[in-house]
């Protein structure tokens, strides 16, 4: 009976034991499980906050970047503004006309135009389509658009005959202020004239220049 007794109190406390690690286990199993759910989660908000910073860095960025071109945009638009209200009074053909000298002739005429004894004068014509390239040749070629000839006052003072392209820009044709050599006086020699024509880009240039072309500018017709 005693034996009998020992033998079931052996096996209550063995009994008792695996309860107990068991019990240990699922706690320390449980432990684990919060921890890496937390870690997850904290990981998880991390990686949302760097998103948010990037994005909220990527936004700053732009609206500096547009900031600053709306300023350039603003300062561009002041001085053009300013340019224009310098010039205000003339005409557009009269700014275009000094304009067209200056991007193809430069300032030479400045020295001619402080000499008493010579002067210089900017005198237009205009030609409509059809003109020809050369008139002292009879077989001349024409120009297939209107024309603008700017002259000086002599004739060593340059010529300069274009049409508007209403873009910026004008075609430059590269006719001589005199027509001195017999191929020149033929209908190759207009057309290669005409071939030899060139795009140029006018520039706002120097407002003062401008008004002091006009000032001396004389329109023809």
């Amino acid at each position: 009976m005693k034996k009998m007794l020992v033998l079931m109190s052996f096996l209550a406390i063995l009994l008792a034991g695996c309860v107990q690690k068991s019990v240990s286990s699922n706690e320390s199993r449980n432990s684990n499980e919060i921890t890496t759910d937390t870690s997850s989660t904290l990981k998880s908000k991390e990686s949302t906050n760097d998103s948010t910073t990037d994005e909220k860095r990527s936004i700053d960025t732009s609206e500096v970047s547009a900031t600053v071109k709306n300023t350039e945009s603003t300062m561009e638009s002041s001085s053009q503004s300013e340019k224009d209200n310098s010039l205000e009074g003339y005409s557009d053909d009269q700014i275009e006309y000094a304009r067209v000298w200056l991007a193809t002739m430069g300032t030479t005429y400045k020295k001619d135009l402080e000499d008493p004894n010579t002067g210089f004068e900017l005198h237009v014509r205009k030609e409509s389509a059809g003109y020809p390239v050369n008139p002292y040749a009879e077989d001349s070629v024409t120009f297939p658009e209107d024309t603008v000839i700017l002259s000086a006052k002599y004739a060593y003072q340059s010529l300069v005959i274009y049409s508007s392209n209403y873009d910026g820009t004008i075609t430059k044709y590269p006719v001589p202020g005199h027509f001195q050599n017999q191929e020149e006086n033929t209908r190759e020699g207009s057309q290669k004239i005409l071939d030899g024509a060139t795009i140029v880009a006018i520039p706002t240039s120097n407002p003062e220049d401008v008004k002091e072309l006009i000032n001396v500018m004389h329109i023809d017709n």
